[in-house]
């Protein structure tokens, strides 16, 4: 029995000693904010860091640094520039807008006027008065330029203009060409901005109906020189011609109808001259300075006989009462009239007008004729020419009758 007590003695005492050691940890545990040194003492309280004092410098808010090269792209309705707005200030740092590197020329508002293209200034850093730094500071504003476009080297289009960086657009609507030439479209990339003033040229090609004409022309003219091929035998004159040269059709022996639209206000001398197989020239009735009557050419008012179509079988031909004059060469050539008669309503008769008139045998010369141009009646072989003129009136070229046919003046019928 005494032996059982003694050992329950012992397990009490371990007992007590584990819950003071537990009681001890857990105490050490719950106080983890406690700095006490072992000696019992609490150590000094450890200061804030202190911040960085800020560096003596400028810096760039929206322009480019690339070291001391500064740049900066503006558009172009920006006309001034505000380094103010622009430049941040740290420390003990100011700065300085100058307009030459030494800083002579100051701007003391630091604003600055922009011209279009590449504006230069000097920013000089500054630090404690003296200098630290200058950048060079290219400011570019953007510039405008002009994109015209042509064809066949006249305006076609309106003339656009464009902002640097920017794109043309291809113009809309009619495009204005030389007539004679039909617009294919635009010999231009326009995915490509504008980097300076461009001249856009127009594709273009001539149109079929002119490809047998020698012509020129502007976006408001057209006039007809002459043909590649001689041997047609019919023309249809473009309703854009607005004339036909002197001696245009000459040598076509083959041609022997030509049709002349609303277009046609000029007609040169001798424009049929030698169209040998002519049998008709029909005028669109819209035209206002043109006219034909049974194949032949007259101007609008029926007063001038302009062209004769020589090609005709008639053997006879009587002016209408109409005509006042003759044009230089109506009738050169025509080689199957016998007869003409001149109505006294005519007051002049054109150079060469009856000149190789072969079979012509006889023509009178009324008295209201007062002028006559030279070779009018040359080289006509067979004829006999009776005027009702006394004697040869002074408006009447010398060489009127160069191949001296016989003359009956003072003719009364």
């Amino acid at each position: 029995m005494r032996k059982f007590l003694l050992l329950f003695a012992m397990i009490l005492t371990l007992s007590a000693a584990c819950f003071a050691f537990t009681a001890c940890g857990d105490d050490t545990q719950s106080n983890p904010g406690d700095n006490s040194a072992d000696d019992g003492t609490k150590p000094e309280p450890q200061p804030e860091p202190k911040p960085e004092p800020e560096k003596d410098e400028i810096s760039f808010k929206t322009l480019e640094v690339n070291g001391t090269d500064v740049y900066g792209r503006v558009s172009k309705d920006k006309e001034i520039f505000e380094f103010a707005n622009e430049i941040k200030v740290s420390g003990n740092a100011k700065y300085v807008v100058a307009l030459d590197s030494l800083g002579m020329q100051t701007v003391a508002t630091k604003t600055v006027s922009l011209n279009e293209g590449d504006n230069t200034f000097y920013i000089i850093e500054m630090v404690n008065d003296e200098a630290a730094a200058v950048y060079t500071v290219v400011i570019h504003r953007t510039e405008v330029y002009e994109v015209s476009f042509v064809a066949e080297d006249v305006i076609a289009a309106e003339t656009q203009y464009i902002e640097e960086g920017f794109f043309a657009t291809a113009p809309t609507g009619n495009v204005t060409t030389k007539l004679g030439y039909e617009f294919l479209g635009w010999d231009f990339d326009f995915t490509k901005p504008i980097t300076g003033d461009v001249v856009v040229k127009a594709k273009t090609k001539l149109k079929d109906e002119m490809k047998n004409f020698k012509f020129t022309s502007t976006t408001t003219s057209c006039e007809i020189a002459g043909l590649y091929d001689k041997t047609v035998t019919e023309l249809v004159i473009p309703d854009y011609v607005t004339s036909i040269g002197w001696w245009a059709f000459e040598g076509c022996t083959g041609l022997t109808s030509v049709t002349i639209p609303d277009s046609v206000t000029s007609i040169g001398d001798l424009a049929f001259f030698n169209c040998t197989g002519l049998t008709s020239i029909t005028v669109s009735e819209g035209n206002t300075v043109y006219k034909s009557i049974d194949g032949n050419l007259y101007s609008e008012d029926g007063k001038i006989l302009i062209q004769y179509a020589i090609g005709k079988t008639d053997t006879s031909f009587v002016i209408p009462d109409s005509v006042t004059s003759i044009g230089d060469g109506a009738f050169y050539g025509c080689t199957g009239l016998t007869s003409v008669t001149i109505p006294n309503s005519v007051t002049s008769i054109g150079y060469y007008a009856f000149y190789g008139c072969t079979s012509l045998t006889s023509v009178t010369i009324p008295d209201s004729v007062t002028s006559i141009g030279d070779y009018a009646f040359g080289i006509c072989s067979s004829l006999t020419i009776y005027c009702e003129a006394e004697s040869e009136p002074s408006g009447w070229d010398s060489k009127w009758n160069s191949s001296r046919r016989p003359v009956v003046w003072g003719y009364k019928g």
